[in-house]
């Protein structure tokens, strides 16, 4: 198994579409919104065993005080 950047919109919500727990907060646009809102960077990764993807899941970087951080879900942009 193997943890890869998807960097494919279609590939993301197709595995979005087709899971049982799928919802529209998973989408594609919708995680890029958030990542705009939340002023971070969306990292999208999937597991994969071979070319099956088994899992996606969504990372948010950003940059706090001088320490880089990776949050999923995002914190909420700093005042």
């Amino acid at each position: 198994m193997t943890a890869i950047r998807v960097e494919d919109r279609d590939t993301w919500d197709t595995f979005i579409d087709e899971s049982p727990s799928g919802l529209l907060f998973h989408k594609w646009d919708y995680l890029h919104l958030t990542a705009n809102h939340t002023k971070s960077t969306l990292l999208p990764y999937a597991i994969y065993n071979g070319d099956e993807p088994l899992c996606v899941f969504p990372l948010f970087w950003k940059r706090m005080h001088g320490i880089n951080a990776v949050f999923s879900p995002p914190r909420p942009p700093s005042r």
